[in-house]
């Protein structure tokens, strides 16, 4: 039996996304758009800016922010 030696590429890490909106209605439909198109993402909901900073302690820094102006 032969041994497999290939190297194996690293495991994706999953992708971060934080949606930033004071419309509860909006952020939770756009956290549920995401969660569908990106499965296995881990999608952090805000409703103001003021939180970034928590959550990025907590979550680590996004690689997608939704934010509504």
């Amino acid at each position: 039996m032969a041994l497999d030696i290939t190297p194996k590429p690293p495991a994706a890490k999953p992708m971060s996304l934080y949606v930033i909106d004071d419309h509860p209605l909006m952020r939770e439909a756009v956290v549920m758009l995401l969660r569908r198109l990106r499965p296995g993402s881990n999608v952090v909901e805000l409703d103001r800016m003021g939180g970034m900073e928590s959550a990025v302690r907590q979550h680590g820094y996004p690689d997608l922010i939704c934010l509504d102006l």
